[in-house]
């Protein structure tokens, strides 16, 4: 797949324009064929939160589709050859599987078919997966699920567009998101604070980090996935509000981590100075977040 730069901000019409057409779409659909394609795009989200190395899915006998907004719907029939799909196979369940990439080659390969009815099955099938994502992160104990399993795809070979993503929230989400209560304590002190009489003061909930990263690189992934199945997601709103809150508390996240190891050197030296335990020398690792790769 090609890695392009692109600015968000320059294709940000043409995201909310395709996104409301995909809902027009599936309203339009009657209430067999909107069961039909959620039903699939449910089962293939869930597939991939398992893990699974190959997937199945289906199109119905026929859709609705309009040549305008004046125009008449007309029930387009789908070709039988085209109805049952599979990605992947289980035989090479052991094996590392990219399934999102190899899902997204065979949505570009139906997207190419002259039979306007498969491509636009295609096009409501992507959406309808990325709302069920966006659904998931509702669901406190699928997260915790998922941060436990960890089976989730990694999404590296979209890491260009990706960073391009973050950069353009983070640039304009507020500074002021109100954090999560359990890094209040930690995002809050300050060097002066953590000082007293006696030395460093211990800083408390550190061993809470690695759980609060984990859900929250679950969440990111979750709204990341959304982002490559079907792009123009991110113009919905509850994409918007989600994916701002979850890289923003990302950030704080691993800034206070950040100032928590320092804050730990500093009592480190602190100590083998009282003990009189760095003649030798001291070796230090210095701790340091990537706002951006948010890592």
């Amino acid at each position: 797949m090609k890695k392009n730069n692109f600015s968000f901000n320059l294709i940000e019409k043409k995201f909310q324009y395709e996104l409301e057409n995909y809902q027009l779409l599936y309203n339009a659909q009657p209430a067999q064929i909107r069961n039909h394609l959620h039903q699939q795009g449910k089962q293939i989200v869930q597939d991939i939160l398992d893990g699974l190395s190959w997937i199945q899915f289906s199109f119905p006998e026929y859709i609705y589709l309009t040549d305008g907004v004046d125009s008449a719907w007309n029930k387009c029939w789908i070709a039988p050859r085209y109805r049952q799909q599979q990605v992947g196979h289980r035989l090479l369940r052991h094996f590392h599987i990219d399934i999102i990439h190899a899902l997204l080659e065979r949505f570009d390969e139906l997207q190419s078919s002259s039979h306007q009815a498969v491509v636009f099955c295609v096009r409501l099938l992507r959406f309808l997966m990325a709302k069920e994502l966006l659904a998931t992160l509702s669901n406190g104990e699928q997260i915790i699920r998922l941060s436990k399993e960890n089976k989730i795809p990694s999404l590296s070979q979209f890491s260009d567009h990706l960073i391009s993503l973050r950069i353009s929230f983070l640039n304009s989400s507020s500074e002021t998101m109100s954090r999560v209560d359990r890094s209040n304590q930690l995002d809050k002190i300050s060097t002066d604070q953590v000082f007293t009489n006696d030395g460093l003061q211990k800083l408390h909930h550190s061993d809470d980090f690695p759980e609060i990263f984990l859900e929250l690189e679950i969440s990111l992934r979750l709204l990341e996935i959304a982002f490559v199945i079907e792009p123009s997601i991110i113009e919905d709103p509850t994409f918007k509000q989600n994916y701002e809150f979850v890289i923003t508390q990302y950030k704080s996240e691993g800034q206070a981590y950040a100032r928590y190891q320092t804050m730990e050197i500093i009592r480190t030296i602190r100590e083998r100075a009282a003990q009189n335990a760095l003649n030798r020398g001291l070796s230090l690792s210095l701790p340091y977040f990537d706002d951006q790769a948010l890592e």
